[in-house]
């Protein structure tokens, strides 16, 4: 299983998401919410949930992605316990 939709190559996409995490910082430039805003339609919901996670344990006082993803992962029917799952493909 990819992490992206539409991509094959799920090691390509576990690094995206890792370097989403890596550009997170407290006041976010403008070139790295660029690459947010194009890297989380690609994202499954495993994907953001993950993101999501690692955020809020990086930024417990809050950023604006955390924000971002709580609101796209609530609106999810069936969400489920995403957010304990790794960003990594099932082999």
């Amino acid at each position: 299983m990819c992490l992206f939709e539409g991509m094959t190559n799920c090691e390509v996409q576990r690094h995206l998401i890792i370097w989403d995490l890596y550009k997170a910082k407290a006041q976010t430039l403008a070139r790295d919410q660029s690459d947010f805003d194009l890297a989380l339609p690609r994202m499954t919901l495993e994907a953001r949930a993950w993101l999501l996670r690692h955020l809020e344990k990086r930024f417990p006082e809050g950023h604006a992605w955390i924000t971002i993803l709580r609101g796209i992962i609530v609106q999810q029917p069936g969400r489920g316990d995403a957010a304990d799952s790794a960003p990594h493909p099932e082999r």
